[in-house]
């Protein structure tokens, strides 16, 4: 699960794409657009023609030609009853087991409303772990009815360990999507007060991502978080929201020569290296249109000392945020 949540954050300081593409939860980026969506799936046409099917949950967002960005929201599916591979977990989960990845992905994909009947009592189970799971799986479903189930949990569960799971697992863009659509965010709001921190930065950074003005303060505090994916992540999400409370976090990223990713993979094949160098360079960029746009004279001195970066890209990007200053 702290794997899962990670990804989470690091996918989070992905700047935005160009017009035309779609972005994955995995950082794939594909040139293209999108043709359809029908029955939890995206049908996207690539810009050399070819027509591919992906899982709604295995997409971020589509960035479209006119600069704005769409999320997806699951469905529910008519089905008198769920497959032979959901009844299996749906089982061995009622009987208290853990459940493999394959498994909670069963239950998460293509959830139909006969299945989403099976879910709900075991979401409120007597047994923690049969709840935790049954939460995760409403939540990575992704559709406006299996949420408001997770998040209910997320809020009101007895144990704290079980409303974490539930608030963190709800921290994908197909879950946040969802919200929108079914309009949570005064509910979502409820959990800004979370005794367990954890849980309260979960939801908090939901809550952002539902245009909270009220998450903005609580996400300030987590500026100095332990965790630096947290403090990253808190600061750049707060520029982008207008505040400049991570200011002093955002110009320890412009100046990092490498980056924890990097370092944390020092071992790692070259061509790895080589796409999170390029992850780190984009940041930075994203960073730097950030602080042009805020008009941070702060910033001044970091950007002027990037702005003679032998890459081209981050150099350029530097000197416009400076230009945008004055």
């Amino acid at each position: 699960m702290t794997f899962r949540i990670l990804m989470v954050l690091a996918l989070s300081l992905v700047p935005p794409i160009a017009a035309q593409e779609i972005e994955m939860n995995d950082g794939t980026r594909v040139k293209g657009t999108v043709s359809k969506v029908a029955r939890n799936r995206v049908q996207f046409r690539t810009a050399a023609g070819r027509v591919v099917l992906y899982r709604i949950q295995e997409v971020r967002r589509f960035h479209a030609a006119d600069g704005t960005t769409k999320t997806f929201a699951g469905q529910l599916l008519d089905s008198p009853t769920p497959g032979p591979a959901q009844m299996a977990a749906l089982n061995r989960l009622g009987g208290g087991k853990k459940l493999s990845f394959p498994e909670l992905r069963a239950l998460s994909e293509d959830c139909s409303s006969s299945l989403l009947e099976k879910l709900i009592p075991l979401a409120s189970a007597k047994k923690a772990n049969t709840r935790s799971q049954a939460a995760m799986a409403l939540a990575t479903a992704g559709t406006p009815e299996t949420v408001r189930v997770a998040l209910t949990v997320a809020l009101e569960d007895k144990s704290a360990k079980v409303r974490r799971a539930a608030a963190q697992a709800l921290m994908t863009a197909t879950s946040v999507a969802a919200m929108e659509s079914a309009k949570l965010k005064g509910e979502v709001e409820k959990g800004l007060t979370a005794r367990d921190r954890k849980t309260r930065f979960a939801l908090a950074w939901i809550a952002v991502h539902l245009e909270s003005e009220k998450a903005i303060e609580v996400l300030e505090s987590y500026t100095a978080d332990s965790d630096h994916h947290v403090r990253e992540t808190v600061a750049v999400l707060l520029a982008e929201h207008g505040s400049l409370a991570g200011l002093r976090v955002l110009l320890g990223m412009l100046g990092q020569k490498s980056s924890p990713a990097l370092r944390a993979n020092r071992n790692a094949p070259e061509s790895v290296k080589d796409a999170i160098r390029r992850a780190d360079r984009n940041v930075k960029i994203h960073i730097c249109d950030l602080l042009g746009n805020l008009r941070s004279k702060e910033a001044i001195g970091a950007l002027k000392k990037l702005s003679r970066h032998e890459d081209r890209a981050l150099a350029e990007a530097a000197a416009k945020a400076i230009g945008k200053i004055g």
